[in-house]
């Protein structure tokens, strides 16, 4: 009996060290590649930010303790957009992503973007039709921005 439970014990120690040694090496390869593109692109950055409208339906940038804007410096609204600016034109742009969270989902709020050197404009639709970024005005509704490329 104690013959088989040692045996299951060590069954067990078995998976948990290779898949300790799998996610190492799986996560070292990752690294590795990473490593290859940020040298083809010569520098790589990431700006990143979480915009959030108050009760009145002005949108900001969350900075707290909890969320801290990389690259983002300030916001901007207008009837038809909100514009957020970078701390410096960059040179290329790979890749963006601009999402709603849950909040806006469960109001059928949609967002686009429009990606450039020293901004992005987002647009807010509901049901399919634009909308003024005024008429959202949920304090816990986020937009998620990350913004890939070349300074």
């Amino acid at each position: 009996m104690y013959k088989k439970l040692f045996s299951i014990i060590e069954v067990i120690l078995l998976i948990s060290v290779s898949s300790t040694v799998s996610i190492l090496y799986t996560q070292n390869r990752f690294n590795e590649q990473y490593d290859k593109i940020d040298a083809k692109y010569n520098s790589t950055y990431g700006v990143f930010a979480i915009i959030r409208p108050d009760e009145n339906g002005k949108w900001y940038i969350l900075d707290d303790k909890n969320h801290s804007p990389i690259g983002i410096v300030s916001v901007a609204q207008f009837t038809d957009r909100i514009e957020v600016y970078y701390e410096h034109d960059y040179q290329d742009i790979y890749w963006s992503a601009v999402t709603p969270d849950d909040s806006l989902n469960l109001m059928d709020i949609d967002v686009g973007a429009s990606v450039d050197r020293d901004k992005t404009k987002i647009f807010l639709a509901k049901s399919g039709k634009l909308i003024n970024p005024s008429e959202v005005n949920m304090p816990v509704a986020n937009i998620w921005i990350y913004i890939n490329g070349k300074s």
